[in-house]
């Protein structure tokens, strides 16, 4: 086997000739001779007996075809071993010539990009960060008062807002219409719930106070059975429940919140809480940013396969995600005013920073010798399969298989030398949105 005509474009594409001549081709084509007999032997032959001469007489061109597939199965591999070539793209390989003498193939691919040098180490992303202030914590204590109001029963008219209950009964054209909860419905004045025009009704009047309103509801009403239809009701307010909202002082603190005593200890909890989030959105914001900072430390053309596999990846993601809600990606893009060109080309950036920093992994791991061992793969499947409680195999499966485990791992360690080394620059903030 020789390699003629090699050449490799900045672009990553790479093609050369494959040549196979002498001894090497002879076994491929004593290999293809002996199969083709077995399955029909040449008149006057004992099956396998043949020369490859007379083979090549007989069976012609499918001969050659079939010691050609062998070959280059085989020799295509063995040659990107040799020189360390990666193909990420499906390789295109073509007969050019076949005889009893040579076999050239011309082979043609897009190989995965070569970085020679990368300065990955001592990288400087923005580490965003923020302080829980007082200011927080009161905000917080008062969205917890709102969603916890003091529900209680008042004596007055019902105002908007309140909690009112109704028995009713209804007629549609002098016919009784079926409603569920019909004898004691509760809900909130002013939503709109039970019939469209009944809260304003309601609005002023006290428990006990019977109504007979004749009401239209709008064709888009939410209960499809009255939708478009003139109501007669006879409604009976049964009572009215104010929701107020109390102060957060010691005593509210130690009757109603579980683990806290005192109002100070109850903001101490809210502090904690919320600089918890906070740190979580600074490490999620700084990992962001590394990500990046390594990735625009990869300099290397990037191969279009490579950019259109990670593209595909968002692709299929989308459709997962809309086919759990009953819909296809196209119809989820639809609603957002959106095509499917339009989604590429939103997350192509993102795919792009993915595809680099892949490369810069990949590069880290050969320059540090990162290496994972059998023993290692096996160790983490079976713990894997025991905190699931589940089979090896299942484990092995969940996991997306061997190759895919051991690259997570190489990448996961190439990663931590990066994040060892890297000096962030901290940066107060007020809101994290703002550095999206």
């Amino acid at each position: 086997m020789e390699l003629r005509n090699l050449t490799e474009n900045e672009n990553g594409s790479v093609s050369f000739e494959l040549h196979t001549e002498g001894q090497e081709w002879k076994d491929y084509l004593s290999k293809a001779s002996h199969a083709l007999q077995k399955q029909k032997a040449v008149p006057g032959y004992r099956a396998g007996k043949a020369s490859i001469g007379v083979a090549a007489k007989h069976y012609g061109k499918t001969l050659f075809e079939n010691a050609a597939r062998e070959a280059n199965n085989e020799l295509f591999v063995k040659a990107c071993q040799e020189k360390d070539y990666a193909p990420v793209s499906q390789p295109s390989i073509v007969v050019v010539g076949a005889d009893e003498k040579e076999l050239v193939t011309l082979c043609s691919f897009v190989n995965y990009p070569k970085v020679t040098e990368l300065n990955y180490r001592g990288l400087k992303p923005l580490k965003p960060v923020k302080t829980c202030s007082e200011a927080d914590i009161d905000a917080a204590i008062d969205r917890y008062m709102h969603q916890h109001l003091y529900v209680h029963e008042v004596p007055r008219e019902a105002r908007m807002g309140d909690i009112v209950e109704v028995s009713f009964t209804g007629t549609h054209n002098g016919e009784r219409f079926p409603y569920d909860h019909s004898e004691k419905s509760r809900f909130t004045l002013g939503s709109g719930q039970l019939f469209a025009g009944l809260d304003e009704l309601l609005e002023g009047h006290v428990a006990g106070d019977d109504l007979e309103p004749s009401l239209t509801m709008p064709e888009d009403f939410h209960r499809d059975d009255v939708a478009g239809m003139t109501l007669d009701l006879k409604v009976h307010l049964r009572g009215v429940w104010a929701r107020d909202l109390l102060e957060c002082t010691d005593e509210y603190v130690k009757e109603h919140i579980k683990g806290c005593e005192t109002l100070a200890e109850f903001r101490e909890k809210q502090r904690s809480e919320i600089q918890s989030r906070y740190d979580s959105e600074s490490a999620r914001h700084y990992r962001r940013n590394l990500d990046e900072a390594l990735a625009a430390a990869v300099t290397c053309p990037i191969p279009g396969a490579m950019m259109d596999t990670a593209i595909a990846r968002y692709v299929a993601t989308l459709r997962s995600i809309a086919a759990q809600q009953g819909k296809t990606a196209e119809q989820v893009l639809q609603e957002e005013g959106k095509t499917m060109a339009d989604f590429i080309e939103q997350v192509r950036p993102s795919a792009e920073t993915q595809v680099r920093e892949s490369i810069a992994l990949d590069y880290i791991a050969r320059a540090e010798k990162i290496e994972v061992t059998g023993e290692e793969l096996a160790g983490y499947i079976q713990r894997y399969a025991e905190s699931g409680k589940i089979s090896v195999e299942e484990a092995q499966r969940r996991l997306g298989g061997v190759d895919a485990l051991y690259e997570r791992m190489l990448n996961d360690r190439a990663m931590k030398v990066v994040t060892d080394s890297a000096e962030p620059v901290i940066q107060e903030v007020e809101e994290f949105d703002k550095l999206l």
